[in-house]
């Protein structure tokens, strides 16, 4: 491999950086997790939006009120029972 200047890079030592890099990264998130969440949720499209969710043909919606911990859309329904959105689609949002 060639690196942008024109240098020769060995695999090994570019792999061993990747993995160190990624390494780094991940200690952080798990010690940072909650004001990563708190960013997120302050800006992502979905918030306090009226969403409806495909779970495998199952429909579901509800008022977005953010993304949790663990990664789940987070949906308030109007009679104020909470939905956690583990995976599935987003058809649309008002």
């Amino acid at each position: 491999l060639v690196d942008l200047r024109k240098t020769s890079v060995s695999r090994e030592e570019l792999l061993i950086e990747c993995v160190n890099s990624l390494s780094d990264h991940l200690r952080q998130l798990q010690t940072r997790l909650p004001p990563l969440m708190a960013r997120i949720n302050a800006v992502h499209v979905l918030q306090r939006r009226n969403v409806i969710v495909d779970q495998a043909g199952t429909i579901i919606g509800g008022t977005c009120i953010g993304i949790d911990d663990d990664g789940c859309l987070v949906l308030r329904q109007a009679d104020g029972r909470i939905d956690r959105v583990r995976s599935g689609t987003v058809c649309g949002w008002t």
